[in-house]
């Protein structure tokens, strides 16, 4: 969608935020930053660190608009947050970041939308970001939660780093851009580029040949209803089983007719709370009964606007593996004392929260070959301060979540060398039961790999014998050494998903068998029973005379989407003939 833009007004729109409230190098966690959503623990809305008065190269002291702090910025995007600048990525030297450091002093937390307008030529053409941390780059109606496209992005914690990404733009025109980025921690930089003949070249660096960017529409320009944010985000895994699902619309040239704003949840229409204040338009609703866990759950919204036009916005979401049946051993809750553990308090085994911490301490070096195996001893055991096993990395607010609920100590074991193992004894509930098992780790290097095992002689002696149950090996690394992901513990030389039966004092054990990798906690979910229907639905297909025909029994169902709503397809029977001329659709039986 073309635009037009004020051309008398090179630049960007900057718009600053910092928070206090972790390390969590996530897009889903910035855009909810960027939006004003983030809440503390106990419910408030989170302030903006940012500084208007450290102005790099904007025009001017940035103002506060809305949740953010803004700034114009006439020249390039080729940015470090530091006070002093600094000499990162393919530009340099850099400029010294609007709004950071933030008004503590420090760049962590720190987040940023950059909003632009860009002479695009017809064709291919490629676009890069080079960032420490995460980025994304959107175009179209880019402050539409629901309706931007997505060009390209990193997901994760890093150092300075390119993306390169292909964009094909259709006529040659003035488009909308949007670049959000975030820094966790540590060095904190952001590029944004193209590559012209075989060259990088700054957006709006138009003296070396850089696409003209400008910061303002024309005047006279409308402006749509929109999306502005979605929670749970669009494709978000890991969700609550029971969430609170929020839409937030923003009022362009007409307003949100009220009375018309309908929510779907799961194919049902939901009595959603809507309120509006100040050209905003809020719809909230949280889910009861609870999700199933690990189930794809479609939503969409519905709405009008005081001209009349009309919308139907949806999305999907996934909700976690970690129920409210679910079982946690904390990885840093290793064994100490040849075989001892903690036996008078919740650590995670009785289906209540556990705050985490009680493991602090424990342990000693002559605990090492009967609680664990760490023979080099590694780095950062402020946890287990008296071991040499690595719990000391505090993973951010993304590694508090255990699905119905948050811990508030909690510690990654990282520097983890092939071989390294630690035994965990728990009692498991009786009589025993079978659970999938699911690891939330990540590697920064070579691919995952972790082996839960049970140990199968005395646990309070060395030279111990195991049986291994299952593996966690899915030919990948993550994003980054902190930016850890629910990955499923499968059976031994597989990818199926294992099934693990424990029951009483049971003494388990992880391993490393080789590679590198983090691990934070492990948790133990209820294998769900399948029970195959007794008359299920009987559907077939086939392509005749370049036709493609389906042929049921009962009723047949159809969606755009294999995730969306299905519903059913209107005065369909069998066999039907489906129209190949539009876009796919997908089909399903039922009874």
């Amino acid at each position: 969608m073309k635009v037009n833009a004020d051309k008398s007004k090179p630049g960007f729109i900057f718009n600053a935020s910092q928070v206090s409230l972790g390390d969590p190098n996530s897009l889903a966690f910035l855009e909810k930053q960027l939006n004003g959503t983030l809440k503390d623990a106990d419910g408030n809305s989170v302030a903006n660190d940012a500084d208007p008065s450290s102005i790099g190269n904007a025009k001017g002291a940035g103002k506060v608009v809305g949740p953010l702090v803004q700034f114009e910025v006439e020249g390039v995007i080729n940015y470090d947050s530091t006070s002093d600048a600094g000499a990162n990525g393919n530009f340099q030297p850099d400029i010294r970041m609007p709004g950071f450091p933030g008004t503590g002093g420090s760049t962590d937390n720190a987040g940023a939308e950059v909003l632009t307008f860009v002479d695009l030529p017809a064709g291919f053409l490629t676009m890069g970001v080079n960032s420490d941390d995460g980025f994304r780059v959107t175009a179209g109606n880019v402050g539409d939660a629901l309706a931007a496209i997505n060009l390209g992005q990193f997901d994760g914690g890093r150092g300075a780093s390119d993306t390169l990404f292909d964009v094909y733009v259709a006529e040659a025109g003035t488009y909308a851009l949007r670049c959000i980025w975030e820094n966790g921690g540590g060095g904190s930089n952001l590029e944004w580029f193209t590559i012209v003949n075989g060259k990088k070249v700054l957006l709006n660096d138009a003296a070396n040949g850089g696409l003209k960017a400008y910061r303002a529409l024309a005047a006279g320009a409308s402006s749509p209803v929109v999306v502005k944010s979605v929670s749970p985000t669009p494709g978000q895994l890991e969700v609550s089983t029971a969430p609170t699902i929020t839409v937030i619309l923003a009022d362009g040239a007409a307003k949100v007719d009220k009375a018309s704003v309908k929510l779907n949840v799961a194919g049902k229409d939901v009595a959603a709370k809507v309120d509006q204040a100040g050209g905003t338009t809020t719809v909230s609703y949280t889910v009861s009964p609870d999700f199933d866990t690990a189930t794809t759950v479609a939503a969409s919204l519905s709405f009008k606007d005081t001209a009349g036009a009309s919308r139907t916005a949806t999305w999907n979401f996934t909700t976690t593996v970690l129920g409210k049946e679910a079982l946690y051993i904390e990885a840093e809750d290793f064994n100490f004392g040849g075989g001892q553990w903690v036996q008078d308090k919740n650590i995670g085994m009785d289906k209540k929260p556990y705050a985490g911490g009680d493991y602090k301490d424990l342990g000693t070096d002559a605990d090492a070959e009967i609680d664990y195996h760490n023979p080099g001893g590694n780095a950062g055991q402020a946890y287990r301060s008296g071991t040499g096993v690595a719990a000391g990395k505090e993973n951010g607010s993304a590694g508090s979540f255990r699905g119905y609920f948050d811990v508030t100590d909690w510690w990654t074991v990282g520097w983890n060398d092939a071989g390294d193992w630690q035994n965990y004894t728990r009692k498991f509930p009786t009589p025993a039961a079978k659970y999938n098992v699911f690891g939330h780790v990540s590697s920064g290097g070579s691919p995952i790999d972790f082996e839960l095992a049970q140990v199968t002689s005395d646990p309070t002696k060395p030279d111990q014998t195991t049986k291994l149950l299952a593996e966690i090996k899915p030919g990948r690394a993550t994003a980054g050494w902190d930016t850890l992901e629910i990955f499923p513990f499968t059976t031994p030389g597989t990818q199926d998903l294992a099934v693990v039966e424990l029951g009483g004092l049971t003494t388990l054990r992880i391993t490393l068998p080789g590679g590198n990798g983090d691990i934070d906690y492990i948790v133990f979910s209820p294998a769900k029973a399948v029970t195959p229907p007794t008359n299920p639905p009987k559907l077939g297909i086939a392509a005749t005379g370049g036709k493609v025909v389906i042929t049921y029994e009962g009723t047949l169902q159809g969606s755009d989407t294999v995730n969306g709503t299905f519903a059913d397809v209107a005065g369909a029977t069998s066999p039907f003939t489906a129209d190949t001329s539009k876009a796919a659709k997908f089909y399903k039986a039922r009874r």
